[in-house]
């Protein structure tokens, strides 16, 4: 008798926590599905790619901020799909989960040597990315000039340049992509006027071979 009592309340326990963990998984079931709370940080990207009309997009490249953002829990992210790249960020909140997802898109849906894009961390940190479609383009710089106009004529000058040291490559099955980090040029002169960010494609000998620019 003591035996079968015994067994009847180790099988209720077990009942107990099976009916527990269930519900647990309903809960969170409705929760990401009602989007109430987004447990990881491709969740949060999926609001990115809803605003920005990239359609779904699969993980390139997770990277840290730069310690001087102060930007702690946060994940850069660079995702990407056949026609499109996606540089964001989302930051963990205990009451929501991963959100704050902001970013830029690139269209690579035509034609390219190199697609590139310009991306805001902050006002001070910035970064230029995309994809390169090139095989002969084995490095990458970026020329970053500001553009005047005086008495009818344009007047360009080159504000910075990067080295082709400062890329950072990423391969996603046949496709690579890339991520170079720039210096914002207003920091130090916030009367600058137009400026133009332009991705220098170069081939193994180091000379230009591609060019794509883009207003900054």
């Amino acid at each position: 008798m003591k035996r079968t009592e015994q067994k009847n309340r180790v099988e209720t326990r077990k009942h107990k926590a099976l009916r527990r963990t269930l519900i647990c998984l309903a809960v969170l079931t409705v929760f990401s599905t009602l989007h109430l709370y987004t447990f990881t940080p491709m969740q949060g990207i999926r609001y990115i790619e809803a605003q920005r009309g990239t359609g779904r997009t699969r993980a390139v490249a997770r990277m840290l901020p730069p310690e001087k953002l102060e930007l702690w829990p946060t994940l850069f992210y660079l995702t990407a799909n056949e026609n499109a790249v996606l540089m964001s960020y989302v930051r963990f909140h205990p009451l929501m989960g991963w959100a704050d997802s902001m970013g830029a898109s690139l269209d690579c849906s035509k034609q390219a040597a190199v697609h590139a894009g310009l991306w805001w961390a902050d006002s001070s940190v910035q970064y230029v990315f995309g994809r390169v479609d090139d095989p002969e383009i084995q490095a990458l710089a970026v020329s970053v000039e500001e553009i005047r106009y005086r008495t009818g004529e344009e007047v360009r000058e080159e504000l910075l340049r990067t080295d082709t040291e400062d890329v950072h490559w990423y391969q996603k099955n046949e496709q690579r992509y890339f991520v170079i980090p720039v210096d914002n040029p207003r920091k130090t002169n916030e009367n600058l006027e137009a400026i133009i960010y332009s991705v220098l494609g170069l081939n193994a000998k180091g000379q230009e071979i591609a060019v794509q620019s883009m207003e900054g």
